[in-house]
């Protein structure tokens, strides 16, 4: 559900995963939708990669896209998931929250 709230152009998950195959359509679909962009008007596109389709290619598909797409759009790779991870509440973030709550 994030990937289709962020309009994420490609996403990647364990259920279906990824291999060399799919990242060759994928790749041939962003260099499509780049050359069609009116120039200096770019979109832009993301790519969405779950941290459990597959083990290995992460840093992989960054530096492909980055190198076969190197005329058209850049690739950098962000790691979230546990950035986003708090720890343990504060008593004042609970507090926070019931307030924010009752305003609500």
């Amino acid at each position: 559900m994030g990937a289709l709230a962020v309009g994420a152009a490609i996403v990647y998950t364990p259920e279906v995963g990824i291999n060399l195959d799919l990242l060759r359509e994928d790749l041939n679909f962003l260099k499509t939708r780049y050359a069609l962009d009116v120039k200096g008007k770019s979109e832009g596109r993301l790519v969405i990669m779950s941290e459990k389709a597959s083990r290995s290619y992460t840093d992989v598909v960054t530096k492909i896209l980055a190198e076969e797409g190197r005329a058209l759009f850049d690739s950098r790779s962000a790691s979230l998931g546990h950035t986003l991870q708090g720890g343990i509440p504060s008593p004042i973030d609970r507090a926070r929250a019931v307030r924010s709550l009752s305003s609500a």
